[in-house]
């Protein structure tokens, strides 16, 4: 069993360490084609539909599956199964989005093309946008007054995730 203090710091521990992977291997693939200069015949070709198309869908299907699952939570009356599988939704909605972001990222490297490094910017913003905070899991999951205040209560159990030691 988690308390909502350790299940917050697990949770935003997640967040941040995929965070964290995408924005060092952006600045490795920045520091690497620092000076050089784009191909004449840089093969962007099909990659200019395809990582915007990828970047796009990520977002879209994370969105669509994130809402189809929080709304079969919200018909469950206990908070404990509630925030249990909130925990894997999540992990499921950050994982397509860096995905995306670290094929834009792999883009990048091979055609040296800044549009790529923006589309990569563009869901690594998003990505930080989905930090996840108490208020937003609340609203997402239309918890009632009750299940809110053990959100708020730091030792208030609130999870079955067992932790490994």
């Amino acid at each position: 069993m988690q308390t909502s203090k350790q299940y917050f710091r697990s949770l935003s521990l997640i967040h941040y360490a995929l965070l964290a992977g995408q924005l060092v291997f952006a600045g490795v693939a920045l520091y690497l084609t620092y000076g050089k200069t784009q191909l004449v015949d840089s093969p962007k070709g099909v990659f200019i539909y395809v990582v915007p198309l990828i970047a796009l869908l990520a977002v879209l299907v994370s969105q669509a599956i994130y809402r189809l699952k929080i709304k079969k939570l919200i018909s469950y009356q206990s908070l404990i199964p509630k925030m249990t599988e909130y925990q894997s939704i999540f992990i499921i909605r950050l994982a397509l989005i860096e995905g995306a972001s670290l094929f834009a990222i792999v883009v990048y490297l091979l055609t040296i093309e800044a549009i790529f490094m923006a589309i990569a910017v563009l869901l690594i913003v998003y990505f930080v946008l989905l930090r996840p905070t108490r208020e937003k899991i609340a609203l997402d999951l239309e918890l009632n007054p009750s299940d809110k205040m053990k959100l708020e209560q730091a030792d208030a159990l609130i999870a079955d995730i067992q932790e490994k030691k």
